[in-house]
């Protein structure tokens, strides 16, 4: 699908909602590739293992005390799926994984301290390494009048603006 809008004429309406919902989209998109990419990061590393799945049904104890609970897996689903209205939303998932052991278990325990590990390595990649820092919606402050031409392929994965 191609729109082209002459640079003379006015943007209607009905081509402003399409556009705002297209640009949406595409920065949609972009976060979560990036929020995958980083997943696959914290994954890879050595003490991810007791996160990568969910704590199994039959220990009833953690799940008494635990209400949300979370591991990598059920992230990524929720990622695969598009459930994440945001990339903060998305963030704040991943901390639960951490919180959640080292609410359950004391702190000399083992899984309180491999949940620590990950929780310091996740901040690490944040904070110190500005793994999202890159991420800036590449059109951001595109006004709607400078758009020449939105390209739009045939499922719709892959958008293009021209300005």
């Amino acid at each position: 699908m191609k729109i082209g809008i002459d640079d003379a004429s006015t943007v209607d309406k009905t081509q402003t909602k399409l556009i705002k919902k297209l640009i949406t989209y595409n920065r949609k998109a972009k976060w979560h590739n990036k929020a995958q990419e980083f997943l696959d990061v914290i994954k890879d590393h050595h003490c991810s293992a007791f996160f990568k799945s969910p704590v199994p049904n039959d220990f009833k104890e953690f799940f008494a005390k635990i209400k949300e609970p979370r591991d990598l897996f059920i992230i990524e689903t929720k990622l695969a799926h598009k459930e994440y209205s945001s990339l903060k939303e998305f963030i704040q998932d991943v901390y639960l994984i951490w919180s959640n052991f080292k609410e359950f278990y004391s702190p000399n325990s083992f899984f309180y301290k491999q949940a620590n590990t990950m929780e310091n390595f996740m901040t690490h990649l944040i904070k110190e390494e500005s793994v999202f820092d890159t991420f800036e919606p590449e059109y951001l402050n595109v006004s709607s009048r400078n758009i020449k031409e939105i390209n739009i392929d045939a499922d719709g994965a892959d958008i293009s603006i021209a300005i």
